[in-house]
């Protein structure tokens, strides 16, 4: 009796654990212990993979059956979440069982009006909600925050698609579609999630360097989470980190004070990772692309030692103005001016936009935070936080500085003339100490500046006099970086951290504010992480009823008992039959299709590239003069292209692979060779379609549609080239005036091809006019009025009197055999019946008989099989010529 460890492609084993019974459960948490559930000895051990000891101890159960809070009857399923709070599927006893980390006494989870009977399988999500296989009644629920309900499988036992009979485990991959072991149908089920089912939940998923329970890449991931509304999105990162997540002690320099000027105060990151630094001593704000030290863009124009900066949803930049100047000000995207939005009694030491769109300002001087609405035009503010006099109660402050909002509206302030961290609840000004003096079993702080959170509510403080950063955690309070406590410019110390800011990585930017300089911690890799896909769903997810069959009895024999699927997607099943487990990387089930069809495109291109080179051979020049051997020529070279770049591309993924692998996460790796290698294969990709379908309208040309298509082409091509040309100089000439008249004034037209977008909207009727108008009383309307005559009613009516005109000359002209054509492959899909007459045709057929009354169909059948023999002879005579043509260049 043992549980086998094998390592990463190997087809040998090590025991790692010795048990009295079969496991039907088994875990590894973040802590490297491993469970096993023992089904016939009704408890759960665990045991270390990091010593060599072969002992385990009970977490859970006392060996003996029982339904009381102590005991187990024939556990199952198991999971450890990253609390290390251990849930069972006490199956015997028809319940879910949750120990709290170092507790022996369970306590059960209530599942409301669902009754469970026999649950086998249990897993959380990364909001702690649970699923669970519900055994006996061959179904699976969920919870949410709306209950327990049924998920999949509601219908009863069964054999179809939507059914299930028996199930045993369940899985998620990471995309959040449900794997389940079907083990009376003898098959493994997969629910696919319903992408479109949310409406209130944005989740963003970057490559980073943390281990992350949701990704969808061999690298680890970081999960940016919001679970508010479309509306209430943040401007910063909300990272979700696992409970032993660190970073690199040494930091490295972002910016220095050759950059920065010096004092640099606030650093701010949005979510594109745009990096935005306030310069105390340089008066000014800098802005920064994504790991680039040089600035895209510096705010200077009027400021006088800004503390703080904050970025809007939208773009919108605001700074502190308020030493000098008594004013907060926002310079909007791409302005070169700024315009004031608060005016302050003192300079804002930290500022922060809420999701209401309300502005926050920490005036350290008068001890209070004071709020204004964005959305009104009112220049009253109100207090938000603090009182008059700076006095260590719960209700007033002591110099404040870093300020934080929650989605609840939730107002928390680094209090830190009072050496704490204070919560004032929405809409209330009494606050409750949870951080420092005050706060029992928190963390000494000395001058806390600068707070932030992250997905899962833990706070992160820029320690000011203590010359660190610290943060909470499930297992309380730590320090993050500076643990040295003095104050000191090597890379592993700090001099008077001011604020934090998290990128999209996880990496962690400081503002080290007497060293002059922006530091940069990496995120370190923590090998210690839950490997289990754990997916953030919204209230309203759902999934497909309809299961897919992924394998069955030929693969997995006839009782398949646990699956489990990896955060790479690679999906394990044991099969109880053969004694072996199972496994399938991501897209086997389609990867020999795949592969089928790239070999057979190659040597298609190959083949019909052979054709092209011969008939160049033979017709030199006068090849290139048609107009069908210039599509062949653009799908030929889009193809070649795609398969190099193809090749490339994935030479360029597996040297990202290697390159992680190596430095196991532990460096910045550059994806922007690779974006851009996939974006080239994307574009050839879609030319090669492009040509493709232009080729269709040749090959289908025996169609009358497609026929009178390409003849309507073929007769305006000349008359379309001038007028191309004709337009091209009027449209670039309005181009050329909006530019230069509404630059400054209209963000549509910040760019020439914003403004070509803006002119291509005004000519599909789809701009508002409001805004130009806005933009210039006179010159707004005037500009628009004369574009619209020029190019909408002149220039299109122009285009489409071409077009009508082309039309009529191909129908006119239209040859008799592809009409007899399309009226034989008419008269044939009628007569099989694969067609059925409308109302429409079945009166036409009346009347075309009602007319053989007065004209005798035996006169006119002379003439109708005179030009069926014209039509056949012409197609004839086509085909030979093509024939000729071809045993002329060797074919």
């Amino acid at each position: 009796m043992r549980v086998d460890k094998f390592g990463t492609n190997s087809n040998s084993s090590v025991p790692a654990m010795y048990v009295c019974s079969q496991c039907t459960g088994i875990f590894v948490d973040i802590n490297n212990m491993l469970y096993c559930s023992m089904y016939t000895s009704n408890k759960i051990v665990s045991q270390s993979l990091d010593n060599n000891l072969n002992i385990w101890s009970i977490v859970a159960g006392t060996g003996t059956a029982g339904a009381t809070s102590l005991t187990l009857n024939s556990p199952r399923g198991i999971f450890v979440d990253n609390n290390l709070n251990l849930y069972v599927a006490d199956g015997g006893n028809n319940r879910i069982q949750k120990f709290l980390s170092g507790q022996l006494n369970g306590t059960t989870i209530p599942t409301g009006t669902i009754a469970l009977s026999w649950p086998t399988a249990v897993v959380l999500d990364a909001d702690g909600y649970l699923f669970i296989v519900d055994y006996a009644n061959s179904r699976l629920i969920g919870s949410g925050p709306y209950g327990f309900r049924c998920i999949a499988a509601c219908s009863g036992q069964g054999s179809q698609s939507n059914q299930l009979y028996n199930p045993e485990m369940l899985s998620f991959d990471s995309y959040g579609n449900i794997f389940v072991t079907d083990y009376g149908n003898s098959r493994i089920q997969k629910f696919l999630l319903i992408t479109n089912s949310c409406t209130g939940t944005t989740t963003v998923t970057t490559m980073s360097t943390v281990t992350s329970t949701n990704t969808t890449q061999s690298a680890s991931l970081v999960t940016n989470s919001t679970t508010a509304s479309s509306s209430r999105l943040l401007s910063y990162n909300l990272l979700k980190f696992n409970a032993n997540t660190s970073w690199t002690a040494n930091g490295i320099t972002f910016v220095d004070s050759t950059v920065t000027g010096g004092n640099p105060q606030t650093v701010f990151i949005d979510t594109n990772n745009t990096i935005y630094v306030s310069g105390y001593s340089a008066a000014r704000v800098q802005v920064f692309r994504d790991s680039s030290n040089v600035p895209i863009r510096t705010i200077s124009g009027g400021l006088y030692n800004p503390f703080s900066v904050f970025v809007a949803v939208n773009g919108d930049i605001y700074v502190d103005n308020g030493n000098s100047n008594s004013q907060v000000d926002k310079w909007t995207l791409n302005s070169s001016s700024s315009v004031s939005v608060m005016y302050v009694k003192s300079g804002c030491w930290y500022l922060f936009l809420d999701s209401k769109n309300n502005l926050y300002c920490s005036m350290q001087a008068l001890n209070q935070v004071v709020v204004k609405s964005m959305i009104t035009n009112s220049d009253m503010w109100r207090i938000a936080a603090g009182g008059e006099c700076a006095i260590p109660i719960t209700n007033t402050l002591s110099t404040p500085r870093g300020i934080y909002v929650d989605t609840d509206l939730n107002i928390y302030v680094a209090d830190c003339g009072n050496n704490r961290v204070q919560l004032f609840p929405s809409t209330q000004v009494i606050g409750q100490t949870v951080a420092g003096t005050g706060a029992t079993g928190t963390i000494s702080l000395s001058c806390p500046t600068g707070i932030t959170f992250d997905a899962d509510g833990y706070l992160f403080i820029a320690d000011y006099s203590n010359n660190r950063i610290v943060a909470s955690g499930p297992n309380g309070y730590r320090c993050l970086i500076g643990c040295i406590g003095s104050a000191a410019a090597t890379t592993n110390q700090l001099n008077s951290p001011t604020t934090i800011s998290f990128d999209t990585y996880g990496n962690l930017y400081v503002a080290d504010d007497w060293n002059h300089r922006i530091q940069k911690f990496l995120i370190i890799n923590t090998y210690t992480s839950v490997t289990v896909n754990q997916p953030n769903f919204c209230p309203s997810t759902t999934w497909y009823t309809a299961g897919i069959t992924i394998t069955n009895s030929s693969t997995v024999g006839t009782r398949p008992y646990g699956v489990f699927v990896s955060i790479n997607n690679t999906i394990y099943v044991t099969d109880q039959n053969h004694s072996r487990v199972v496994m399938w990387f991501e897209g086997t089930f389609t990867s020999i299709l795949q592969l089928v069809c790239t070999i057979f495109y190659i040597f298609f291109i190959i083949y019909f590239m052979i054709i092209e080179i011969r008939l160049l051979f033979e017709l030199r020049l006068k090849y290139f003069r048609q107009f069908w051997s210039i599509i062949q020529l653009g799908i030929i070279g889009c193809s070649l292209g795609s398969i190099g770049v193809y090749f490339w591309r994935f030479q360029e993924a597996n040297r990202i692979s290697q390159l992680f692998e190596q430095t196991n996460g532990y460096i910045y790796i550059n994806l922007q060779l690779a974006v851009y290698v996939n974006d080239i294969l994307t574009f050839l990709l879609g030319y090669c379609c492009f040509f493709s379908m232009i080729k269709f309208v040749q090959l289908f040309r025996f169609n009358q549609r497609i026929s009178l298509f390409a003849e309507t082409l073929k007769s305006c091509a000349k008359e379309l080239i001038s007028f191309s040309i004709m337009f091209a100089i009027v449209f670039m000439s309005f181009l050329c005036l909006f530019y230069l008249l509404f630059v400054s004034k209209l963000s549509s037209c910040s760019s020439l091809l914003a403004t070509a977008q803006m002119l291509f909207e005004m000519t599909l009727m789809k701009f508002d006019a409001s805004q130009i108008v806005g933009a210039d009383a006179f010159l707004g309307p005037f500009c628009f009025t004369l574009f619209m005559l020029l190019v909408v009613f002149v220039c299109l009516s122009m285009f489409f009197s071409i077009i009508i005109d082309s039309f009529r000359h191909a129908k006119q002209n239209q040859k008799e055999d592809q009409i007899m054509l399309s009226f034989m492959l008419k008269k044939f899909v009628r007569w099989t019946g694969l067609k059925r007459l409308n109302q429409e045709e079945i009166q036409e057929e009346r009347d075309c008989r009602m007319r053989s009354q007065y004209v005798n169909p035996i006169e006119t059948f002379s003439d109708r099989i005179d030009q069926l023999l014209e039509a056949v002879d012409k197609i004839y005579i086509d085909q030979k010529r093509e024939l000729t043509r071809l045993k002329k260049a060797g074919l």
